[in-house]
């Protein structure tokens, strides 16, 4: 997790950071005003027209880092139960399978595993927990990116800089140890579920985890060469994601990279969309670009970081988790969709939540008395706004072609809509309102199998609470009403009572 690509010296970098983790009054809320009345906006999907399927799903960070000097590490590290507290992996496992992960960025740092040169220890605490995350999704049918964050090693670092942000000084002996893990995980010890592989954590970037001498940061473009060829000559057929950058300021023009990747990826954190129609903003359009490109070459485009800054975060801020934060993040989803965008990783599973802001969707430590809680609980709001959408996004689903007639003033759109089909023919429609005011809808489905519809809802009631539910109603006739300011409605083939998992362990 970093920060915009348009922060590109010290100086403004820290300027950047500040202004966004301590966020002026009028920030707190990224909707207009009430202003007039607004006609019925109608939605039209076409359940028989597909636009795209993806070839990932939706899913959270999930890092298995632990213990060490963490200066400089973010909030990739801490917050998950010990190796051998079975209880506790179980509580996760719980969480998991309620939300309905189904596409998981796996973190790691070298250090984990090979602290010195040439000694690889696939027994630490650290790998110990990378194996407790592999086994959920091994045993869920959950896909994988394993992303390794950083070296963190100091005997492959450059002279002037920390272990931890330094690039490797030695870059095919770093392509190596990357190859020789992925060939412990997936051969050694079976892990089918790892699809895919990530070099490194948001390179680019002085404060990156990828500097050279004078601590510039370097091209990831060598690493990404040297690390397919390692895995080539083991005859490891894992594409790699890449390149990892933060931020919709980079261009395609300057990628120099596409023989070595399998998947381009962006992260995603300040992005302001100011209620335009999909695509219009700018970071939309770069967005779209970045597909075009992959699409062309025949390659994917994921979000493998996303989340919502503008609410405030670092230290212990709960902006991040907050309940306009939460709608934030969905309106990053379906934004998403609409540019193409086919997997999605939420910043994150597991988080202190008390290092750079409240990220977690589960609260797994106790903050006041620095430990782990005995029990873990939902993060309020974050925890149930994601799993509106994720218990339902199937990896994999059919991304529909979706109309809504409604634009006010000739450019602002206050619902956003998207909807997709998964591989079991279950369709769902996804209606976000992002002002505060009521609006009136009509959902036309178009082609549909005439399989019976059911309602999910979450709207300012459950700011704030633990307790939210997301029971099933059932829709019967034309779908006419109103949709409450700030809320998010799904309406779905699928039936999901609220205690029901959405994930399921496998035979």
């Amino acid at each position: 997790m970093g920060t915009n690509a348009r922060c590109t010296s010290p100086a403004a970098w820290w300027v950047c950071r500040f202004r966004r983790a301590w966020p002026r009054p009028e920030r707190w809320r990224y909707h207009s005003p009430q202003t007039k009345k607004r006609g019925r906006m109608r939605i039209t999907v076409q359940a028989d027209k597909a636009r795209y399927t993806m070839r990932g799903g939706i899913g959270a960070s999930w890092h298995a880092i632990e213990h060490g000097e963490r200066k400089g590490a973010g909030s990739a590290w801490g917050g998950n139960p010990a190796p051998d507290d079975a209880a506790g992996w179980q509580q996760l496992y719980r969480h998991a399978d309620w939300l309905g992960l189904n596409w998981i960025r796996a973190e790691i740092e070298q250090r984990s595993y090979e602290a010195q040169r040439g000694v690889f220890t696939w027994d630490s605490l650290d790998m110990q927990a990378l194996y407790r995350i592999l086994d959920y999704c091994q045993s869920r049918d959950v896909d994988v990116m394993l992303q390794q964050m950083w070296g963190n090693v100091e005997w492959n670092k450059y002279p002037d800089v920390d272990a931890l942000h330094s690039a490797p000084h030695d870059v095919a002996v770093y392509a190596e140890s990357l190859a020789k893990l992925v060939e412990h995980l997936v051969r050694t010890r079976g892990y089918t579920c790892v699809k895919w592989l990530c070099i490194n954590n948001e390179p680019g970037f002085h404060f990156s985890w990828w500097q050279g001498y004078g601590k510039q940061p370097l091209s990831i473009t060598p690493g990404l060469k040297a690390t397919r060829a390692a895995l080539d000559a083991r005859g490891l057929n894992v594409p790699i994601v890449g390149p990892d950058y933060t931020g919709m300021g980079w261009a395609t023009k300057d990628i120099d990279f596409d023989d070595y990747i399998g998947a381009y990826d962006l992260h995603t954190y300040l992005e302001h969309f100011r209620l335009m129609p999909p695509g219009q903003s700018e970071g939309e359009k770069v967005m779209a670009e970045w597909v075009k490109y992959a699409n062309a070459r025949g390659k994917p485009f994921f979000l493998t970081e996303y989340g919502a800054m503008q609410f405030g975060w670092l230290g212990n801020h709960p902006g991040p988790g907050t309940y306009l934060a939460s709608l934030k993040n969905l309106e990053i989803i379906l934004r998403g969709l609409s540019a193409g965008v086919e997997a999605f990783n939420r910043w994150s599973f597991v988080n202190r939540g008390d290092l750079d802001g409240q990220w977690q969707l589960v609260d797994t430590w106790d903050t006041a008395n620095d430990r782990l809680l005995q029990t873990f609980v939902p993060h309020a709001n974050a925890y149930y706004f994601f799993g509106a959408i994720a218990r339902f996004l199937r990896k994999y689903s059919t991304v529909l072609t979706t109309h809504v007639d409604g634009v006010f003033d000739g450019w602002q759109q206050y619902v956003l809509s998207e909807a997709w089909r998964d591989a079991d023919g279950h369709v769902t429609v996804v209606v976000l309102n992002t002002t505060e005011q009521d609006e009136p809808i009509e959902l036309v489905l178009e082609g549909h199998d005439g399989r019976p519809l059911f309602k999910y809802q979450l709207t300012e009631a459950i700011r704030n609470r633990r307790d939210a539910r997301l029971d099933p109603a059932p829709v019967n006739g034309a779908i006419n009403e109103i949709v409450p300011g700030f809320s998010v409605s799904v309406y779905s083939t699928r039936r999901i009572g609220h205690e029901e998992l959405a994930n399921h362990q496998r035979s």
